[in-house]
């Protein structure tokens, strides 16, 4: 039994090994989403609704009696003479047209909300991995340059306890330095606790470790962006304020058809006849009636209904070019500024690669030749100098993933991992 416990116990206190997730994964749980389940679910109920009504409006069944409803027997026995009908109601075939293109203009109108709840929450996600993947990268630049910044510290103490000369104001900025070094670090752990949480409750699983192994290399992010700045523009909310406008524009026309039907209906009667003595030659199909009932419609009683559906339709029409307005000023100075971006970018790179820093580093024997002071400075530059890459990268790549979102390509199918080298579907 000690043996048992002594076990249980080993395999308690063992480290747990966490396991990556896959960026797929990540994505492929937008589709639990709640907001897109349910405008799934919106979907599949719409189908299965009948927004038309059926051709017979109502069938009625009617009885009278003609004469007495007692029998005479002054001049022998006299029968009533009773009716007998049966009339058939048609609803205006215009107004079940209407109707069913009323029921098309609902679906559309659902499956694009469905779409922009997908496509907002991918985005989510892909923002969390974008600022999740350059924190990594900025953390580990960090620790690097705390290195550097550590070698500073301990080379002006050397220089203080051996009663050398040093300048209080780079003592000063040091100490600046450091503080602001542990503030950066902090915030950036706490965001990147913050970010994993999040992931953690859209994905439904703790997630602790991303697999970024296949993550997209920023050259070719570069080369994609240029190809999506040229690209046509097919927005999703765009399309929501389309089909705003085609569900409007069927109210307008189901509006127009209430009340517009010339055939009201049919109506079949058969009448008992009335008579003392039966004729030879009687003919009981002569009581028999057909009767068609027709109308003319006045199409200005829907005048009152048919104004206020107009002035919906002017709305949504307006709101589909405000729209249209909004996504273009929006993808225009997104553009722009994905190019000031690429144009600093490059410039930070070829100031790291090519810069004297860089080129003063890699230059042989160079270490023995400067002061440590010198030396430090020097690298603390080179990794200060990466920091602003990182940054400006991450940013290039939010932009990059809210211009996807401005063109409606971060929804296609089949749907595609932005993210990933080889753009796997998800």
């Amino acid at each position: 039994m000690r043996f048992i416990i002594v076990f249980l116990i080993l395999i308690l206190i063992q480290p747990k090994i966490q396991a990556q997730i896959k960026l797929n994964s990540i994505l492929s749980s937008s589709v639990r989403d709640v907001n897109f389940v349910q405008s799934k679910l919106l979907e599949s109920d719409i189908t299965d609704m009948k927004f038309y009504v059926p051709m017979v409006k109502s069938l009625d069944a009617r009885i009278g009696f003609n004469g007495s409803t007692k029998s005479d027997t002054i001049y022998g026995y006299l029968r009533n003479e009773d009716h007998y009908g049966l009339t058939l109601k048609l609803n205006s075939f215009q107004e079940i047209k209407s109707q069913k293109l009323y029921k098309k203009a609902v679906y559309k109108l659902a499956n694009c909300e469905s779409k922009l709840a997908l496509e907002k929450s991918l985005k989510e996600r892909y923002d969390l991995i974008a600022n999740i993947y350059y924190t990594g990268l900025k953390l580990s630049e960090l620790s690097k340059l705390s290195f550097w910044l550590a070698q500073k510290d301990s080379l002006y103490n050397v220089f203080y306890r051996s009663g050398l000369e040093i300048n209080v104001k780079d003592v000063i900025k040091l100490e600046v330095d450091k503080r602001q070094f542990a503030k950066d670090k902090h915030q950036m752990n706490a965001d990147l606790k913050d970010w994993y949480r999040r992931l953690s409750i859209l994905t439904g699983v703790e997630v602790t470790i991303i697999d970024t192994g296949n993550f997209i290399p920023f050259q070719f992010l570069l080369f994609d962006i240029q190809n999506l700045c040229n690209d046509s523009v097919q927005n999703v909310e765009l399309s929501c304020r389309d089909a705003d406008i085609s569900l409007a524009d069927a109210r307008v026309y189901n509006v127009k058809s209430q009340g517009t039907e010339i055939l009201d209906g049919f109506s079949i009667g058969y009448q008992e006849p009335l008579y003392l003595i039966r004729p030879n030659k009687f003919n009981t199909l002569n009581n028999f009636s057909l009767r068609v009932s027709l109308k003319w419609p006045i199409k200005s009683n829907n005048n009152f209904r048919v104004s206020r559906a107009k002035i919906d339709l002017q709305d949504s029409r307006s709101k589909w070019y405000n729209t249209q307005f909004q996504v273009d000023q929006s993808r225009a100075l997104l553009i722009t500024k994905l190019q000031v971006d690429i144009e600093y970018y490059h410039m930070l790179s070829d100031e790291l690669k090519k810069g004297l820093v860089n080129e003063i580093i890699q230059k042989e024997g160079v270490e023995k030749v400067l002061q440590p002071i010198e030396w430090i400075e020097l690298n603390t530059a080179k990794h200060q100098f990466s920091l602003n890459i990182l940054e400006v990268q991450r940013d290039i790549l939010l932009n990059y993933l809210k211009l996807l979102q401005l063109t409606g390509k971060l929804i296609v199918e089949p749907p595609v991992n932005y993210l990933s080298s080889d753009h796997s579907r998800w």
